[in-house]
């Protein structure tokens, strides 16, 4: 194929009433945060021009047994059937003024063709759809991307390999396809039988595909008359990631959250200071050195001018004081310093930034990103790309929870609502005004999915731990082959550092009774020692950097199978050892109607059944929760980490040692058990820390005479009620824990025969149906706990999720010198308020655009509105709700209404009081644990 002419018309042709201003009547103070972009104007493609790309997979003329297999396919019936209902909507009077984007009818970036190993098939997801990617070296040599699923029983084909004769094969019964998708051979027919993989129910779908600026994308249609989309439509083209003279930084890496979310976070300048603050170093240093300029306020940003023009169904084109940036539809984000030439005719260092945004499923999507530059190229060709991956990957993750709790947020109000949930005031947001916009007005906001199943099953997979959001290792690692390249060396490294300190010692060991130069001279057995120390030392350092750079690194900133209804009726209750859990099922049924007055609207399903080791998990569960466990953790850590290098350091010190200490051989034994028990503790230790601070799995047996041995003397049976800890749970599942404690257990023996006859009744009378007279139990109308106060830094926002009701806890020491309760959603973007900070004026500070909240919950500073324009910042939209809350026996309770006739509600109604928690000469053991179980 040829060279495509591009024709890029001039600025000055740009009719003047295209250009729409945002908030002009706001005229802004200089950038703060300025993106260094030209973004070049949309850029068609004439028919008759050659191009520069080679195409893949149109080489020749498909059979006409390949074009009838692909008609049958699932995936392209389903195409097809979307086009026709187009069709048919387009014809209607309601679509005929309207125009819809297609998605369909778009070129979607697979990976750069870098992460691709030609050897092996590589499996993706683009639009909803399973695709495999391969290099046809039997072929034309081309790249081709066919449907993930082999004809014979729908394996995955890119669970198979590329075999001998360069085909596609099948890693399940073998079967073999040539790049038109064809079958070639059976293993399992017999050779002189008939040609069964001649049939057409053999051939594989494939996917128009091109290789284009160092990109493998693909069209996702398979008929017959899109064979040559390539010569109707083309993926976008730049010119600098052909040019020899520049130097291209390219990645790739999955995110949890949805493509929407994706394009408007990357178009969001202003929240860079806030939601990456302590990355600046980086961005200033990294790849997007030159995508960023900083200029720092007391805050840490400074308004934004941004002006939209050429708001169409292609897309639109942002300009900014120092640079533009333009978003082409669906995937292409691009842009650059708009001076490529200084006064004097020569080429300036210059950089550019393209990012290609993939829809992959209701809630993922996945990023491409390419920096090409001319500037600093020779240092750039000799930094390994997992160098530049690890700071790209620190700052994805510095907003990678917030984006995926927002994105829920954003879906629970509904996307069409997204305007009146979100208040807007400044001109910083123009870029996320103008996206969603597009995607409302030309995509009803929401992506029309490729296949039904995802089509049909838009809602967003529940909120995942935050060890599951911000993994690297599945997301990105083992699509760069760069950084999977590192992993593995990294590894062998630190078994080789391992066994070099064990062989350094070993070799004094050996060399104690000869005459060796280098055992006899005690500075070379001393500098023999500290290498090995060092070598061990080295190797638990890698594994720390590891675990945080290619896995996970955590940013810190500062019944229902029954029904409960038939819960009588399922469980047989005959003892009176059954008695309160009869009572609390009348109570539950007879004022509640066996449900919870959720604050918010829930789903009735119970969340899928996790795993065991999920399940029983105590990190996420309680450890973060509870200041006392994180501080042990992070000490017995150390604690293990200094126990094996004095293990190593004591066996190097008895080969040094030899003419000193080491001469008595009762010295001798008394090193060498030390070395060994500090070797065994330190592996004790680990255990220790899995089981207690992780997962324990917990084995259910009936002797256990030695953790009865542990105990001073066993209770009886009916003392176990009132020796138990009281226990107050919450509905969501928490529970929280407060043991009075002074001298002996003192109890009553209370026989059966005292408890009323009524709370032992096991089927109640059936109650006649709620009528006006009837109770009802107020969920809304209680306090809840939301934590001891001991287990929350008074520095930071703590979220915690009670009734349905994600609320966030803060010390307001720049008010009262109280414990607050807010809704934990900024009323700027619905971001998670418990992921900012209180800053140094004792504010809650939102983490992704630094708006700030004082005790009352109205917004005190807002970054990006201009200082001498409207107050924005006291509008009512800018304020957060603000729950009603106390600390009452050094636990923080709040109240879960915000109107304002409620905030008088401790005057009415108190939180339950327990006078021997605040009594003096009482010892209370706190504590607090999620667990995965209802409330009831």
């Amino acid at each position: 194929m040829q060279q495509a002419h591009l024709i890029q018309p001039p600025l000055h042709s740009i009719p003047a009433g295209s250009i729409v201003l945002l908030d002009s009547r706001r005229a802004m103070n200089p950038l703060s945060l300025e993106l260094l972009p030209r973004a070049l104007p949309l850029r068609p493609f004439t028919a008759t021009a050659p191009s520069k790309p080679t195409a893949t997979g149109l080489a020749g003329a498909r059979t006409t047994v390949v074009q009838r297999r692909r008609r049958r396919l699932w995936a392209a019936s389903a195409a097809v059937a979307r086009e026709a209902a187009r069709a048919s909507e387009a014809t209607s009077p309601s679509a005929t003024s309207e125009e819809r984007f297609d998605w369909l009818d778009q070129w979607y970036p697979i990976a750069p063709v870098g992460e691709l190993d030609p050897g092996a098939p590589h499996g993706k997801t683009v639009l909803g759809l399973s695709v495999v990617a391969w290099y046809d070296r039997a072929g034309a040599g081309e790249w081709r991307v066919f449907e993930d699923a082999c004809p014979h029983r729908l394996a995955p084909l890119s669970e198979g390999r590329v075999d001998g004769k360069g085909r596609l094969q099948c890693a399940y019964h073998g079967w073999c396809f040539d790049g038109a998708g064809a079958c070639r051979f059976i293993p399992q027919a017999p050779a002189l039988g008939a040609p069964v993989h001649a049939n057409s129910r053999a051939c594989v779908a494939s996917y128009p595909s091109v290789v284009q600026n160092q990109v493998l994308w693909f069209y996702p249609r398979t008929e017959a008359e899109f064979r040559d989309v390539l010569q109707r439509k083309r993926p976008p083209f730049f010119d600098e990631l052909d040019d020899p003279s520049y130097f291209a930084v390219f990645g790739m890496r999955d995110f949890p959250y949805g493509y929407d979310i994706l394009i408007e976070n990357l178009i969001d300048p202003a929240h860079v200071p806030y939601t990456h603050r302590g990355l600046n170093s980086l961005l200033l240093t990294g790849d997007l050195a030159c995508f960023f300029t900083v200029v720092h306020d007391r805050e840490g940003g400074d308004p934004i001018t941004i002006k939209i023009e050429q708001a169409n169904i292609d897309g639109f084109l942002s300009r900014m004081k120092r640079g533009n940036i333009q978003f082409e539809a669906p995937c292409a984000l691009h842009g650059t310093n708009p001076r490529k030439m200084n006064v004097d005719g020569e080429v300036e260092p210059w950089f550019m930034f393209v990012i290609f945004c993939v829809p992959v499923s209701p809630g993922r999507s996945r990023l491409i990103w390419l920096f090409p530059r001319n500037g600093g190229v020779w240092l750039h060709k000799i930094t390994p790309r997992w160098y530049s991956h690890m700071f790209t990957n620190l700052i994805f993750d510095s907003d990678l929870y917030l984006l995926h709790i927002q994105e829920r947020k954003l879906a629970a109000v509904g996307l069409d609502n997204w305007h009146q949930a979100c208040y807007v005031p400044t001109s910083s947001d123009g870029m996320t005004v103008a996206f969603r916009n597009w995607f409302r007005k030309y995509c009803k906001s929401q992506i029309d999915w490729a296949t039904p199943q995802a089509d049909l099953d838009r809602q967003l997979p529940p909120i995942q731990s935050k060890d599951k959001v911000m993994d690297r290792y599945w997301s990105h690692v083992v699509q760069c082959r760069s950084c999977s390249a590192a992993l593995k060396a990294m590894g062998a490294l630190e078994v080789a550092l391992q066994v070099a300190s064990v062989a350094a010692i070993g070799f004094l060991a050996f060399a104690k009774g000869t005459t060796t130069t280098l055992a006899a001279s005690v500075v070379h057995r001393a500098a023999t020692v500290a290498v090995a120390v060092l070598c061990f030392a080295a190797s638990r350092w890698l594994a720390g950097f590891i675990e945080k750079n290619f896995h996970f690194q955590d940013y810190e900133r500062r019944i229902a199978a029954k029904g409960i209804d038939n819960w009588q009726s399922s469980c047989y209750v005959p003892a009176s050892s059954d008695i309160m859990v009869v009572a609390f099922r009348n109570w539950f049924r007879k004022y509640c109607k066996n449900q919870v007055g959720w604050a918010t609207p829930q789903p009735d399903q119970l969340p899928p059944t996790p795993t065991k080791d999920t399940l029983m998990e105590r990190y996420w569960s309680h450890v973060v929760q509870c200041s006392s466990c994180s501080a042990a953790l992070k000490a017995m850590r150390a604690l293990e980490v200094a126990l094996q290098v004095a293990s190593v350091a004591v066996v190097g010190f008895l080969a040094v040692a030899k003419e000193t200490l080491a001469m008595s051989a009762a010295r001798r034994n008394v090193a060498v058990a030390a070395a060994v028990l500090c070797f065994a503790m330190s592996r004790w230790l680990a255990s220790f820390i899995q089981k207690n601070f992780f997962f324990q799995d917990y084995s259910h047996a009936y002797n256990r005479g030695a953790m009865n041995a542990l105990s001073p003397s066993p209770l009886p049976r009916p003392l176990l009620a009132q020796a138990a800890p009281r226990r107050s749970r919450t509905p969501s599942g928490g529970a929280r824990f407060s043991v009075p404690r002074r001298g002996r257990w003192a109890a009553a023996r209370i026989p059966v025969s005292a408890v009323p006859h009524e709370a032992r009744t096991e089927e109640p009378p059936s109650s006649p149906s709620l009528s006006g007279e009837e109770e009802r139990f107020d969920w809304l109308d209680q306090w809840y706990p939301f934590a001891p106060v001991c287990d929350l830094d008074p520095s930071a926002p703590h979220g915690k999720t009670v009734l349905g009701l994600s609320v966030v806890a803060w010390y307001d020491r720049a008010g009262a010198g109280e414990w607050r309760v807010f809704d934990d959603a900024c009323p700027h973007r619905l971001a998670p308020l418990s992921e900012g900070r209180v800053d140094g004026e004792g504010r809650l500070q939102c983490a992704y655009h630094g708006w700030c909240f004082d005790g009352a919950g109205a917004c005190q500073f807002i970054p990006q509105a201009a200082a001498l324009g409207p107050p924005v910042h006291k509008n009512s939209r800018a304020c957060v709700a603000s729950y009603p809350c106390v600390v009452q026996n050094k636990i923080l309770w709040f109240y879960p209404r915000t109107e304002a006739e409620h905030r008088d509600a401790l005057q009415r109604k108190r939180p339950p009081y327990i006078p021997e928690i605040d009594d003096p000469s009482y010892l209370t053991v706190f504590g607090v644990r999620d667990l995965f179980y209802g409330w009831g």
